[in-house]
């Protein structure tokens, strides 16, 4: 089952609910015209925006690809969460298979093992003793009107459950991408964080060891010596809860790409 965006229209202006009564004939031609081209408009802009799902995920045969793309397709070939919904599709096809072979419900073939079938092995042949009490097989047709209705129904919901399970795997391809992209991202913000607090801790860190040497000297105050350790102090705390936020961003990337970041061959 397809679903199509023209069966589900959105709310807009239309001329044509618009009482047209009062119009003259050249009027009326060029709202028609005018209605047309305003549908036709809205068809194309609605085929342009559809998903293509085959580059959601850059294939694997792709090497020219940019690093934060690279990490996506390393995120959906190594993330082993992924191979859930591609199992599922295998399932749901088979499950068609299975309810298809309802059908031979209908049929039933009966084997008879006893002592005079036993006795007669190979023989197939009605014999004057009664062997026709004791066939060796009975083939017949079990006709239940419940399952001209209940077979076609099994597979028509196999059917519906193997096209959900593509939406599934398609769902679970924007999740990847969003998912890795939103990671690097938070890396990639983490890592420049670093870089300035880094700087800052630099900057506050020479202020402290330049005061502390004056203090030394008597060219400044007690007071000036402990601001500048309370700002070395607090640029270092900020320093390092910046280290951890990246160690921490990092390991959930390396997470989705199933490898260290120093790994990825760009």
């Amino acid at each position: 089952m397809h679903l199509n965006p023209s069966d589900y229209p959105m709310k807009r202006f239309s001329i044509r609910h618009t009482n047209l009564s009062g119009l003259c004939a050249p009027a009326l031609l060029f709202v028609a015209l005018l209605s047309g081209l305003a549908d036709a408009v809205g068809t194309r802009s609605l085929q342009a925006q559809a998903v293509q799902w085959d580059k959601i995920i850059p294939p694997p045969e792709a090497t020219d690809v940019p690093y934060a793309e690279r990490l996506v397709q390393l995120a959906w070939q190594n993330y082993s969460e992924n191979r859930k919904f591609e199992l599922n599709i295998l399932a749901t096809e088979k499950a068609i298979g299975l309810a298809r072979a309802g059908w031979l419900d209908l049929l039933t073939l009966q084997f008879n093992i006893n002592s005079r079938t036993l006795s007669s092995f190979g023989d197939f042949s009605v014999d004057g003793d009664g062997n026709q009490f004791f066939p060796w097989y009975n083939v017949g047709v079990n006709i239940s009107p419940s399952r001209f209705v209940t077979v076609p129904a099994e597979v028509k919901l196999a059917e519906f459950e193997h096209q959900m399970s593509f939406y599934d795997l398609n769902s679970q391809k924007l999740h990847i991408r969003a998912e890795t992209l939103t990671r690097y991202e938070r890396y990639q913000h983490n890592l420049d964080q670093l870089k300035v607090i880094s700087e800052n801790y630099e900057t506050s860190n020479s202020t402290f060891i330049l005061i502390r040497e004056r203090f030394n000297r008597g060219e400044a105050t007690l007071e000036d010596f402990n601001a500048a350790s309370l700002a070395r102090i607090g640029a270092l705390t900020g320093k390092l809860t910046a280290e951890l936020e990246l160690r921490l961003a990092k390991i959930a990337l390396e997470e989705l790409i199933g490898m260290k970041l120093e790994e990825v061959i760009r």
